[in-house]
């Protein structure tokens, strides 16, 4: 009888497994026949919605996958202990270590049914930024149930009244042995400290080796005085440029390698076709045009592809509700983000590339209004973004562009480029000095406001370095300071 039990068990689970797999196919690779995904276009049908709720290969709302985690991943983590600081950047075993330490607290906040908390003002928390303690800077915002998401915590309560978050502050308190978290919100201006329940003296012995023997060589605009204009200076002294408060700025130059850049499209046109199937489309039932640049259109009734040798895939759908579905009821950052890297890597593989290069986000990441959503990514080398300056009004200088309406991938663009380390290095002046370039630059302008400046290669050529990479306020593209 017990034997009996054990194999409808196992029976069963063949035949979900089977379902599973079923429906990643259909649903999700988009292998059927005859042209356009079938799927694509009755996805809305209530009959088809109600089965993707019910079975496992349904497009869970809310479901967080490693991509999007590694996506959103924070730009740098700064540890300072007082007086000495140390930087990270993804992708290195110490930035991993700390990442698991930030992680372990947040979890735990965000985990929590009620924490105190109380909102401070600029001056304390910067006086924790000066101290013993860890700073998490994402370089964009982000809505609370993007960062939620990040940690893995989908129904989190605790910061639901925050806005857009852009940078926190992690440390201990000596006298209850608490864990701190100070959490930034762009929208209100507003920094809220929350009391976790974590030890907050392993916290801070953490900070305190991390910084054993380093030095205090880089610093905080509003440490250096930068963010604000000269005190009592009056109308005949003006600082053309300023900083905002948290862009960290180093004091010494810095060796940092170069790498080599391909196209995996250059001379690749027999690609084209695999590229096309990879939207979910069977080129044969699309009409196609070639310039005589190569640059081919795939035209369908509800979409045009266009791909062109330089490595520029573009897609465009003449409605919304004909374009790609990514997510359907209620629309969540994570899901778009999620499906749209999807895209993105079965475009790389059609188009002979092997392992995707890493992506980080280049946009905002806030909950729209108005069903509307603009993601952008940059590829990301050993931690460091890379800006792939193109002339495109849409798409600047990112690597992935896409426009999202009420769930539906309305337009995406993505140019293919892969990186390589090579055996050449380059000197990184200062960031402070990167001041006094951009002085010169803007030298008729009355004023400029410096909301960020961080390392990124440039890679407009065959071969990339590392240059200083300036977010202007009111600007779109980065500046590159060389």
């Amino acid at each position: 009888m017990r034997k009996e039990r054990i194999k409808t068990v196992i029976l069963t689970l063949l035949i979900l497994n089977c379902l599973q797999l079923t429906g990643q196919i259909w649903l999700n690779r988009k292998l059927w026949p005859s042209g356009y995904n079938f799927f694509n276009s009755v996805s809305n049908n209530p009959v088809v919605e109600s089965i993707l709720r019910v079975f496992p290969f349904g497009k869970e709302s809310g479901t967080v996958d490693n991509g999007f985690i590694n996506i959103i991943r924070p730009q740098q983590i700064v540890i300072s202990s007082g007086n000495a600081r140390e930087v990270y950047l993804p992708g290195g075993k110490q930035y991993s270590d700390a990442y698991k330490t930030v992680d372990s607290v947040m979890r735990r906040l965000l985990e929590s049914s009620t924490v105190r908390s109380s909102v401070i003002s600029a001056e304390e928390w910067q006086g924790y930024l000066k101290g013993k303690s860890i700073y998490i800077d994402y370089g964009i915002n982000m809505d609370s149930a993007s960062l939620m998401a990040s940690f893995g915590a989908i129904r989190g309560t605790v910061l639901s009244g925050v806005g857009a978050v852009s940078d926190i502050m992690i440390t201990g308190d000596n006298v209850t042995k608490e864990g701190i978290v100070c959490i930034f919100d762009s929208a209100s201006d507003t920094i809220t400290k929350y009391w976790v329940d974590f030890r907050g003296d392993e916290l801070l012995k953490y900070i305190e080796s991390a910084t054993f023997g380093k030095r205090q060589n880089k610093a905080f605009a509003f440490e250096l005085g930068l963010d604000r204009p000269p005190a009592g200076a009056g109308t005949a002294i003006k600082r053309r440029i300023l900083l905002s408060p948290l862009v960290l700025l180093s004091m010494n130059s810095e060796t940092m390698e170069k790498i080599s850049v391909s196209n995996p499209l250059e001379g690749a046109g027999g690609r084209f076709d695999s590229i096309v199937e990879a939207f979910g489309y069977t080129p044969s039932s699309l009409r196609k045009s070639v310039t005589e640049e190569g640059v081919a259109s795939y035209v369908e009734n509800s979409a045009t592809i266009r791909i062109n040798t330089n490595g520029m895939v573009e897609y465009a759908a003449v409605e919304t509700d004909k374009g790609i579905l990514l997510q359907s009821g209620r629309i969540e950052p994570t899901s778009l983000i999620n499906g749209i890297t999807r895209i993105a890597a079965e475009v790389w593989r059609a188009a002979g590339g092997e392992d995707f290069p890493d992506l980080c986000m280049a946009s905002d990441l806030t909950e729209s209004r108005d069903g509307e959503y603009i993601v952008k990514m940059n590829y990301s080398f050993n931690g460091i973004p890379v800006i792939t300056p193109v002339t495109d009004e849409d798409f600047a200088q990112n690597a992935i562009y896409a426009q999202v309406q009420n769930g539906y991938l309305k337009r995406f663009k993505i140019l293919l480029r892969s990186f390589e380390p090579i055996e050449e290095s380059s000197a990184v002046m200062p960031g402070i000095n990167a001041l006094d370039s951009l002085a010169i630059k803007y030298k008729g302008a009355e004023s400029v406001r410096i909301l960020d400046i961080f390392k990124c290669y440039n890679a407009g050529d065959e071969t990339a370095s590392v240059v200083w990479g300036v977010k202007i306020s009111g600007e779109n593209d980065t500046v590159l300071v060389d």
